[in-house]
């Protein structure tokens, strides 16, 4: 009886406590994040990848930015992955890549660009051998991009991976297969592919002719995600600074020189001839789009290894709450209709949050017509400087001259025309200067693809004309012109004007 009673009693205790540690389980407060170091090379580092990283829709991000050197291994370990600036590529210490590798193999994350390939021994890569990567021809490019819309394109193959590993390769997927199928004119050919993995312990995400481009490599206990060069992308600049991101050894410097080197005098008027143009980095939205999405990815992969699952944060437009819309309403049609009146309460009616943009230049649908602007001297006689883009400038250039019925305008062009779009006609005002009153001041006279040929008479200084535009600092307000007198046919302009004297003499 003795030892039933201890047994029960035993068992009455280990009752106890398991109740007591589920209880605290329970109501215990626990941080559940992910703890990112973004290690860099003293106070350098890549404004793009870490803003993208800072503002990573992954809940439980905890981001932190610090120097590499001076962390020791205690320090390391505190964090749950580590991201490496790109700037930190030839810079790396041996101690360090040992202490990053220790890191690795004793249940740390490891998140290296393609760069890093040669910073690291094969094994902690998981690879038999490194390899270049010939990027494909511009007419299997081409090709690819002419592929069913229902299938891939077929360059690039996705093995089957792990259940956490999956969130990534989609994403890879998603991206290089909807990014080849626009890049019709194979522009990919002309930049680097970066190293490959000839997959030794590595598991490839993503694979082109046998060659790994993305590997994750289960290191230790830990994981090496290895990247291709096509994300995070270094072709052109990505960050949200609009400059930084870039690396134009990756092919973009070869690329513009050759076409800068190509470009010939273009007879005519060169502002509006857009290929004539030099070509110079610009902002890249799809590879900035891809580059934020891989990482935040790679944010909830390492959250699925330390927690088992991974939440993301959902935004609207400019931060706004979750389900936001947006909407543009800048088109006449729009504001004539009430739009925005409907858009507001349609989305009442389902409780949904709208965001708006402020409208600073309605215009209408595929809509243009000619008009008469004016490039205004901000500098001197001797040496001009004309001022052509102005804040509100939009889909034109220059100061908008104004007639006494509002702005000088001719005749729309025909057709729809999309923004963009060639304009083949020649559907240009044609202005000249003449003193047509014989008051001793130039008056503005324009011609119009239609045949009619319009007066506009100098009334002189009118500040209150261009009230309703923000011309560059330093300037003078344009002449105010009178209302127009028209002529309706070449025939007739051609009999009234040629009884005009101060005209008469002008031709």
């Amino acid at each position: 009886m003795s030892l039933l009673r201890h047994r029960k009693a035993l068992a009455a205790v280990l009752l106890l406590v398991a109740a007591g540690l589920t209880a605290l389980l329970w109501t215990a407060e626990k941080e559940l994040t992910v703890r990112m170091l973004y290690a860099t090379q003293g106070d350098r580092y890549d404004t793009a990848a870490y803003s993208q990283l800072r503002q990573s829709p992954a809940a439980g991000l905890k981001l932190e930015r610090r120097s590499l050197e001076g962390l020791g291994a205690r320090q390391l370990r505190s964090y749950d992955t580590i991201v490496l600036d790109p700037n930190l590529d030839g810079h790396l210490t041996g101690e360090q890549r040992k202490l990053l590798a220790d890191y690795a193999a004793g249940g740390g994350h490891l998140f290296l660009e393609n760069a890093f390939a040669d910073d690291f021994p094969l094994e902690v890569l998981g690879a038999a051998a490194l390899t270049p990567v010939k990027a494909p021809p511009k007419e299997k490019l081409q090709a690819a991009a002419l592929s069913p819309p229902d299938k891939d394109t077929g360059l690039l193959a996705y093995p089957a991976v792990g259940l956490n590993e999956q969130g990534i390769q989609q994403l890879l997927r998603l991206f290089t297969e909807t990014y080849l199928r626009h890049d019709t004119a194979g522009t990919l050919s002309g930049f680097s592919w970066g190293q490959g993995i000839v997959p030794g312990t590595a598991q490839p995400l993503v694979t082109l002719d046998g060659t790994a481009l993305f590997t994750l490599n289960r290191y230790g206990e830990g994981t090496v995600f290895f990247c291709g060069a096509l994300l995070p992308s270094r072709y052109y600049p990505t960050g949200y600074d609009l400059v930084s991101g870039m690396d134009g050894t990756l092919g973009f410097d070869r690329l513009a020189a050759e076409r800068n080197a190509s470009l010939q005098p273009v007879t005519g008027a060169k502002y509006f001839n857009r290929l004539a143009l030099k070509t110079e980095p610009s902002f890249n939205f799809s590879f900035a789009a891809g580059s934020a999405l891989l990482r935040s990815e790679y944010a909830a992969f390492v959250s699925k290894e330390k927690l088992g699952y991974s939440v993301e944060k959902t935004y609207g437009p400019y931060g706004r709450p979750a389900m936001a819309h947006q909407n543009h309403f800048e088109a006449l049609e729009a504001i004539r209709d009430g739009e925005g009146i409907q858009w507001t309460e349609l989305l009442k009616k389902y409780n949904q949050i709208p965001s708006f943009s402020l409208v600073r230049s309605a215009f209408t649908w595929q809509r243009w017509q000619e008009s008469v602007v004016v490039h205004l001297n901000t500098g001197t006689n001797d040496k001009p400087a004309f001022a052509g883009e102005t804040p509100n400038s939009f889909y034109s250039s220059g100061t908008r001259l104004i007639g006494a019925d509002g702005a000088v305008r001719g005749a729309y062009y025909p057709g729809s025309p999309s923004l963009g779009d060639p304009i083949t006609l020649p559907y240009r005002a044609a202005p000249a200067l003449a003193d047509v009153t014989g008051d001793g001041r130039a008056d503005l006279i324009v011609g119009s693809a239609d045949g009619t040929l319009s007066a506009y008479p100098n009334l002189g200084a009118d500040d209150a004309a261009y009230a309703g535009q923000q011309l560059p600092q330093g300037s003078q307000r344009p002449r105010g012109s009178g209302r127009a007198c028209l002529c309706d046919s070449p025939a007739e302009s051609r009999s009234r004007w040629a009884s005009t004297p101060a005209l008469r003499r002008t031709i």
